[in-house]
């Protein structure tokens, strides 16, 4: 048996946050209504955004809604929030909560772009995925076990169990598709970053070593390596989950320090963007949100994107209250 695991952050001994497998939390339903749940879910970015919840809330079990990420810190009686709503594209190739009875829908994780059809809402290279594809793979015992024994938290894809009956029906390549948009981990593409971020690393220990090694030396040096690396490859940061986005920020933002480039600057302002539509400023504890828009104000400043950090401290007016926008030359 092959186990697969996606991120563990933190996780809390308290039963409420506690990673728990979706088989727990409808051991009580019967088979006929856990199927009919499971079919139901889907997820965007590696996250639950939207299931049918009609039938299974009676059985679920109490700490469902925190587990599965619908109770959102608001309800400490678990009651389920956002109901009679559906996470579904439309023909403006959008994607959000749309009324339909029986289901309940995350506001917070429902949102982006989408590739839309009369067929499919969501295709299987992006970031979507609903759990009946999977069904419409496989035999239903066999999806009822892969789908039940997803891990979850706070509605976060956590871990991942693949027997082998799945891989008798599912060829390597589509089950890493799976796998990828489940927990919103592109492996090729973590490796990469990681790679950046180790060479970023070495090149700060050798500026400091090294009295000839200039700052030209640090820019084309990292220039070259990313290059190497990423050459003009379209990213999909719409992909990434919060984790490799922040690994990005930080590569993009040693780099821009050392050479404020235009293509660097647009890749990460993409990742800024990305972080804006997951509506990261309430999701994120800690205040590193407003770290984050501080630095991208501060390089639109460097980048003399002024109409930009005027924009940004026109929305986010409490954050930047103190940040200073040059004047146009």
């Amino acid at each position: 048996m092959l186990i697969v695991f996606a991120n563990f952050i933190n996780a809390k001994e308290d039963i409420k946050t506690k990673p728990v497998a979706l088989s727990d939390l409808t051991a009580n339903c019967s088979a006929e209504i856990k199927t009919e749940f499971y079919k139901s879910l889907f997820f965007v970015n590696g996250r639950l955004a939207s299931m049918r919840i009609e039938a299974a809330e009676k059985c679920l079990a109490r700490e469902s809604p925190e587990v599965l990420g619908f109770n959102l810190g608001k309800s400490p009686d678990f009651k389920w929030g956002y109901k009679g709503y559906n996470c579904k594209c439309n023909k403006h190739n959008r994607l959000g909560c749309r009324k339909e009875e029986g289901w309940i829908c995350n506001l917070v994780d429902c949102s982006g772009d989408c590739d839309y059809s009369e067929k499919r809402r969501y295709s299987f290279p992006g970031k979507y995925i609903g759990a009946q594809d999977i069904y419409a793979m496989v035999p239903e015992n066999i999806a009822d076990e892969f789908v039940g024994g997803l891990v979850l938290d706070k509605g976060r894809v956590e871990k991942i169990t693949v027997g082998r009956e799945l891989t008798k029906h599912i060829d390597g390549e589509k089950l890493k598709q799976i796998i990828a948009i489940l927990t919103c981990r592109d492996w090729r593409v973590i490796k990469k970053v990681k790679e950046m971020s180790d060479y970023l690393a070495e090149l700060r220990e050798k500026s400091v070593k090294v009295p000839d090694f200039s700052d030209t030396d640090m820019r084309k040096s990292l220039g070259k390596k990313y290059d190497e690396l990423f050459g003009d490859a379209d990213l999909k940061y719409g992909q990434y989950d919060d984790e490799t986005l922040k690994k990005f920020w930080n590569v993009y933002k040693a780099i821009i320090s050392g050479s404020p480039g235009k293509k660097y600057f647009s890749e990460a302002r993409k990742v800024f963007m990305n972080f804006r539509k997951r509506n990261a400023y309430e999701r994120m504890e800690g205040g590193e949100f407003k770290i984050f828009l501080k630095e991208f104000f501060s390089l639109c400043v460097s980048a003399g994107d002024f109409s930009l950090a005027r924009a940004l401290k026109k929305e986010y007016p409490d954050a930047l209250e103190n940040e200073f926008v040059p004047s146009a030359p």
